[in-house]
């Protein structure tokens, strides 16, 4: 059985990339996407030509639960996961003060995946 890798924001730039280098390496690859279904799409099948298996799901990590829900749909998916790249971040265009004070908000989303995921491990016993 294939490894499985999943990488948040896989749908363009640094996330695709390390997609395709998981996918050649072997790995079964998990793409999120927030906004570019099509880039998301396009890197499944790119992934897919190199004989792996490739899944995508939608994630907003402006909402707190989705995160763990995106990874556990990943997870029923492919089967399994072995590494997670979490790529995924939050912009935003205000004031660097008020982004400071939204920061802690749109951290908890990520910790809940990485959270998630750990949990994840420990019942593998990686």
């Amino acid at each position: 059985m294939a490894q499985v890798a999943i990488i948040t924001a896989s749908d363009s730039g640094i996330g695709k990339e390390c997609a395709l280098l998981l996918a050649q390496q072997g790995f079964d690859i998990g793409i999120t996407w927030h906004s570019d279904e099509e880039g998301a799409k396009d890197t499944a099948r790119e992934v897919v030509s190199h004989g792996v298996r490739a899944e995508i799901v939608q994630l907003d990590l402006g909402k707190l639960p989705e995160g763990a829900q995106a990874l556990e749909k990943l997870i029923q998916r492919l089967g399994r996961i072995d590494v997670l790249v979490n790529n995924a971040g939050a912009m935003t265009k205000r004031r660097f003060l008020i982004w400071l004070l939204m920061s802690g908000a749109r951290f908890l989303p990520l910790m809940s995946t990485v959270h998630s995921y750990a949990r994840k491990l420990r019942l593998v016993r990686w």
